[in-house]
């Protein structure tokens, strides 16, 4: 799932569906990592920009979820 994610998805898709995947699991106990990482993707950006990113899609998945 992390290749379809990194080679189909833009970085601000990628951080919300990673923070997703952290709320859901993290409800039974499991981690997930911080962010996507596929050993066969060539897609790479900076530290900042992905901390950035997903900043933005947790902001945005809270809004949707307390519409």
């Amino acid at each position: 799932m992390a290749c379809c994610l990194a080679e189909s998805c833009d970085l601000a898709d990628q951080s919300a569906a990673v923070f997703y995947a952290q709320q859901i699991c993290s409800t039974v106990g499991v981690s997930v990592p911080s962010q996507v990482a596929c050993s066969s993707a060539s897609a790479s950006a900076t530290s900042s920009t992905e901390a950035s990113v997903l900043d933005d899609s947790r902001r945005a998945f809270t809004q949707k979820v307390e519409l």
